[in-house]
């Protein structure tokens, strides 16, 4: 399926809403509960009552009906759980836990641990899948010798109705099996602007096998992140990830309910442990010089809009100044590096700038360096 710039459409709410009646006025499905399904999709479920519907409904009328799904309420306080036991009711392939509140993390987790089917899939609350999807994914399975550990599909966004493609080209090769080989270009394409790696767990399907054996489960201390957490484990162990560039999956942005946009000190924190952690595991692997320019500026850019955070939400506090004093050195380190002159320059201004800022503070230092600037005006004017 290809789509050319944008388009306006009409099918997807027409689509969900005459497919979503024929769900509501059966009592279930003709599916029988499968033991053991080809697919476990899982929908982390927190206060989704005006979304989880239509993503239900999106899964429930795929073509392709073998699979469970499990709808994990994480102790939502709206009527998010209602709506999922009325579902339960009528379809036997849906399969309902509530549990308390713990978090992305858990209830991911949990989803990895309950999962059945011969591959995991995971589903945003507030997104849906494009008609056939599942039906594609499965052709695209068993055309392959040898299953994949992860198969990595494509998307579009969803905003209001408009489908936006995602403008991401996959190669035609497969990720290299090498171990040190496919590390390094795991972190030169899942750490860069035109990525061919994508973070986000919906857009790829999971060997439950392969997840099993290697015990991957997502890391508490990361519970803003816990898709490129999981995702950078699933890239680590496997040998055999496999590209398949069909859009099947709608991301719905602009209008989402999902925990990237929290702007809590506990996120912040978590996704500063996040990128330090990237830059860290990319230490003790071989990378070649792309991989490890892309995993630095990712880093670094990110941390830098973290510590902004931290210090226009919460004060320039402890783990801000830390973070600061390795950037400080990075600094130290590129400033006997240069490009040209004028780059050498640059490096200093910044190095001085953020030296003065770890010593009296960024409100002091944005007087002093506006005082040297009035300063430097005044003498360029004597001069004259």
């Amino acid at each position: 399926m290809a789509f050319a710039g944008r388009c306006f459409i009409e099918e997807i709410p027409r689509y969900i809403k005459e497919k979503g009646r024929s769900v509501e006025n059966s009592m279930c499905f003709e599916t029988p509960r499968q033991d053991n399904p080809f697919f476990s999709i899982v929908i982390p479920i927190y206060n989704a009552e005006s979304y989880i519907k239509d993503t239900i409904y999106s899964i429930l009328t795929q073509s392709f009906a073998d699979f469970e799904l499990l709808l994990i309420d994480d102790g939502s306080k709206d009527h998010s759980p209602a709506i999922c036991d009325e579902f339960s009711k009528q379809d036997c392939r849906v399969h309902v836990i509530h549990k308390e509140n713990e978090g992305l993390v858990m209830t991911t987790n949990l989803g990895l641990h309950l999962a059945k089917g011969m591959y995991i899939y995971f589903v945003d609350h507030d997104d849906l899948l494009i008609e056939g999807a599942l039906e594609k994914v499965h052709a695209k399975i068993k055309s392959i010798h040898e299953p994949p550990d992860v198969l990595q599909c494509n998307f579009c966004f969803l905003e209001k109705g408009t489908i936006i493609p995602s403008g991401i080209s996959f190669p035609q090769k497969d990720i290299p099996t090498i171990e040190g080989y496919r590390m390094a270009y795991v972190y030169e394409n899942l750490f860069c602007n035109e990525q061919h790696l994508i973070m986000a767990l919906w857009s790829k399907f999971i060997k439950t096998a392969y997840v099993r054996k290697n015990n991957i489960i997502g890391d508490p201390t990361f519970f803003c992140a816990v898709d490129g957490d999981i995702t950078l484990k699933l890239y680590t162990y496997s040998s055999n990830i496999v590209y398949f560039d069909i859009p099947i999956y709608y991301w719905r942005i602009g209008e989402g309910l999902t925990l990237s946009k929290t702007q809590s000190k506990e996120v912040i924190l978590a996704r500063i442990k996040w990128f330090e952690k990237v830059r860290e595991h990319a230490r003790n692997i071989y990378l070649t010089r792309k991989a490890r320019r892309n995993i630095r500026e990712y880093a670094d850019y990110n941390l830098t809009c973290q510590i902004s955070l931290l210090k226009e939400h919460y004060g320039d506090i402890y783990e801000a100044k830390h973070i600061k004093t390795r950037a400080a050195k990075r600094m130290l380190w590129a400033i006997c590096n240069p490009t040209s002159k004028l780059d050498l320059y640059c490096r200093i201004k910044s190095f001085l700038e953020l030296i003065l800022e770890l010593i009296i503070g960024r409100q002091k230092t944005e007087q002093f360096i506006q005082k040297v600037v009035t300063l430097k005006k005044r003498v360029f004017i004597l001069w004259k």
